[in-house]
């Protein structure tokens, strides 16, 4: 799950930072359509807060913690994603200068700083200090970019499948570091929800399966009514993002009580999920044909 916002954040690259876009058009098409849906839904879930006694009916406090913080913890995306737009102008004048040594450059700046350090901090439990960053590393700058690198100044890349296998290998060890990491920090602190380490090493196998999926669907024929589908799919995404609370609360317990007389209780949160992804297409599908919710959505 770690690797889905900064692997969107690569799709986002892949297709925006080669447009040509005056910077009245992007606030005009896509920040002010962001900021539409977080302002507008971020109202939603407060007013469903102030039904459950969650939250104050005021104003004021609407106001103060949409500032601060998102209404719900999955908006802070909404938040992320309107910085990437505001910076997308410098961007698209950044890569068209960049060449191929330049995006290794910044791949060895984040193995150093991200990687390495990381190593170190658990070693020693002593941190780098602050002074010394990178703000190219965030979440809204080196993912687009490695998503511009990777679709669109990729072509020199041969020898694919020796890339991914070493690929694979890399992320997998990267996923056993952080769970190491994790399992390491829950036995010394006792806290079995933190997220210290989880998010640390996800560069490696998000950019693994971000090109993986690019290899393997590069000459991959589809039929029309798949094309379909997935546009269909893909075009309610957003929405179902938006009300993807609503959605799990209301179905996802159900789902499972039905499933875990016949399988475990594993295995029916996992098809849980599609056969919510599924209902949520279709609720959104339906949302999207009302003529003023269609343009948030």
């Amino acid at each position: 799950m770690q690797d889905c916002s900064p692997t969107f954040f690569m799709i986002s690259g892949a297709l925006l930072l080669e447009k040509d876009e005056s910077i009245g058009d992007i606030y005009k098409k896509r920040v002010s359509r962001i900021f539409a849906a977080l302002l507008i839904f971020s109202l939603f879930q407060y007013s469903r807060q102030i039904s459950n006694n969650t939250a104050p009916a005021q104003l004021s406090y609407f106001i103060e913690h949409f500032y601060t913080d998102p209404i719900i913890i999955p908006y802070w995306f909404l938040y992320q994603y309107i910085s990437f737009l505001i910076i997308l102008p410098f961007l698209r004048k950044m890569v068209r200068r960049m060449e191929r040594r330049d995006y290794i450059y910044l791949m060895l700046i984040w193995l150093f700083l991200e990687f390495f350090k990381s190593l170190i901090i658990f070693l020693t439990d002593k941190s780098l200090t602050g002074n010394i960053s990178c703000a190219l590393l965030s979440l809204s700058i080196f993912y687009p970019l490695m998503g511009d690198f990777l679709e669109n100044k990729g072509q020199f890349i041969n020898k694919t499948k020796t890339i991914l296998v070493f690929g694979a290998i890399i992320s997998v060890t990267c996923v056993l570091l952080s769970s190491i990491f994790t399992w390491y920090e829950i036995k010394k602190t006792g806290d079995l929800m933190t997220q210290r380490w989880l998010g640390v090493f996800v560069a490696v196998p998000t950019v693994f399966i971000f090109f993986s999926v690019k290899i393997m669907t590069g000459k991959m024929r589809l039929s029309q009514f798949s094309e379909k589908l997935i546009c269909l799919i893909g075009g309610c995404t957003f929405g179902i993002y938006l009300f993807e609370g609503q959605l799990r609360s209301l179905f996802l317990q159900r789902i499972v009580n039905i499933l875990t007389p016949h399988i475990s209780s594993f295995l029916a949160c996992l098809l849980g999920i599609p056969i919510i992804i599924l209902i949520g297409t279709m609720i959104v599908y339906c949302l999207k044909r009302i003529p003023v919710i269609n343009k948030f959505l």
